[in-house]
């Protein structure tokens, strides 16, 4: 049963990868679009993963029950998501000529992130999807959880505070003043 329900959700990430690979040969617009598109889903993931979680820490059994289909269904669309992201990822990064080179720090760091994330989301789905007690976020193994969530969260936000030390305060302040003239002219 449990597996049933991990091939499900490894199916709704294909179709939705399939869906969407408009997103490896588009221009720099479409690929733009779509990453602001995300956002929406993005957070209604997080009110499914947060009711998930509220309704399991429950003392009735039929709402930890409705809390489990809610963390899936949630962690469901966050793979789905990091795989669009993954993929306009990869895209942009195929495609640097078309990026500011400040911007170019922020492509590589977020392609250095991605394994990390990877992992990460592995861990939360074996945790929601499995019966393994060893991958139960409360009382699972705790070098586990150190590995897999704990470790891998730590590398992403070095990585992303990396990112912002090493952009180039110069360039940010340009690109900030052409999006202005931009507004300013529409």
């Amino acid at each position: 049963m449990v597996s049933e329900r991990l091939a499900i959700a490894i199916a709704e990430i294909v179709i939705y990868a399939i869906l969407l690979p408009v997103a490896l040969f588009a221009t720099s617009a479409i690929r733009t679009h779509t990453a602001r598109f995300l956002h929406v889903p993005n957070l209604l993931a997080l009110a499914l993963a947060i009711v998930g979680g509220v309704f399991l820490s429950s003392d009735d059994r039929l709402q930890q029950t409705s809390g489990q289909h809610f963390a899936q269904m949630g962690l469901s669309i966050f793979m789905a998501i990091f795989v669009v992201y993954t993929i306009i990822c990869f895209a942009t990064l195929f495609a640097l000529e078309a990026v500011f080179k400040s911007e170019r720090t922020i492509i590589y760091g977020l392609t250095m992130a991605i394994p990390f994330l990877f992992l990460r989301i592995l861990y939360a789905t074996l945790a929601v999807f499995e019966d393994n007690n060893e991958f139960a976020i409360v009382n699972g193994s705790a070098t586990i959880q150190l590995c897999m969530a704990v470790l891998m969260e730590m590398a992403v936000v070095v990585i992303y505070c990396g990112i912002g030390i090493f952009v180039p305060e110069r360039e940010v302040e340009r690109r900030k003043e052409h999006q202005r003239s931009k507004t300013a002219s529409i």
